[in-house]
């Protein structure tokens, strides 16, 4: 199986067959998961709310009569430091670029995306010294298909775009994962499931609560699919794409808890998260919004 990269609390590791159990936290703490998803898909990262309704210009645009657009978010681990992530956007205001770095402005991670027409055709993510991975897409319909020689993975999406199923399938000792997404009438991301068919794994589950007002993504074109996996694969549940997440529960028992500040467009600025580790202590990190206007 091909090395795929994945980042832990601004750290890179590199994997070549599917993880088990153990992960490492927001807070830097190991916690213990069933199959961790992120060592399955370095593809497109979060939280999720999945993902905006159309809008027209003028809903798009602010007071001044611009469109804003998130810029960057930073995660603040209090003693476990600092992480950054970056966007870059093309003319049609749809993600080019993500970079992460660390508190020493050191880049750790990018995931580049390519386009052809309105379809997101080409993914890779890379990091220094790694030579990373392309991810080809071909859609049909409402299938679109990743593949190579050591996988094929399969998102099926329902007709508004976001993405309802999707089945990973890797080698034949490794099985399939798949992967379900659930939505409410707003269109917010409102649980993930995951069923592991690898050594009878049980599989995991988040589950999100929502606020009323505009998330960091609101007026991002992107496509819709591709954000729970940028989400997922850089571990950044916090960020919503309609709406912003207030509660996130994973396996039914581990919550967190947000608090927002939004500036004068109900955009947020700074959001507060606090929970609880496996081991009971409690933690709590904040994540800051910057964004441009066009």
């Amino acid at each position: 199986m091909k090395s795929d990269i994945f980042k832990t609390n601004g750290a890179v590791a590199t994997i070549s067959e599917p993880m088990e159990a153990e992960t490492i936290s927001k807070t830097g703490k190991s916690q213990t998961r069933g199959w961790n998803f992120l060592s399955f898909l370095v593809v497109a990262a979060i939280a999720v709310s999945a993902v905006f309704t159309s809008c027209d210009k003028k809903d798009d645009e602010d007071d001044n009569g611009k469109i804003k657009l998130l810029e960057t978010i930073t995660f603040d681990f209090n003693e476990y430091g600092e992480s950054l992530l970056r966007f870059e956007y093309d003319e049609q205001n749809r993600i080019t670029r993500v970079a992460w770095y660390d508190e020493n402005e050191r880049l750790h991670y990018t995931l580049t995306f390519t386009y052809t027409g309105k379809d997101l055709t080409r993914l890779v993510e890379a990091a220094p010294g790694y030579s990373g991975t392309t991810y080809d897409f071909t859609r049909s319909g409402n299938t679109i298909t990743a593949a190579d020689s050591d996988y094929r993975h399969t998102f099926t999406l329902n007709s508004a775009g976001y993405l309802t199923r999707l089945v990973m399938a890797y080698e034949e000792e490794y099985g399939e994962q798949i992967c379900e997404f659930s939505y409410d009438n707003a269109g917010n991301l409102v649980k993930i499931s995951s069923l592991d068919e690898y050594e009878d794994e049980t599989g995991w589950s988040y589950d999100f609560k929502h606020d009323t007002r505009n998330s960091p993504f609101r007026n991002d074109k992107t496509p819709k699919w591709i954000f729970p996996f940028m989400f997922l694969i850089d571990d950044w549940y916090e960020v919503g794409l309609h709406n912003n997440p207030t509660e996130i529960t994973f396996g039914g028992s581990y919550k967190t808890v947000a608090t927002y500040v939004y500036d004068s467009d109900n955009f947020p600025t700074k959001a507060t998260w606090k929970g609880k580790e496996d081991d009971g202590d409690e933690y709590e990190y904040v994540i800051t919004f910057t964004y441009i206007e066009k």
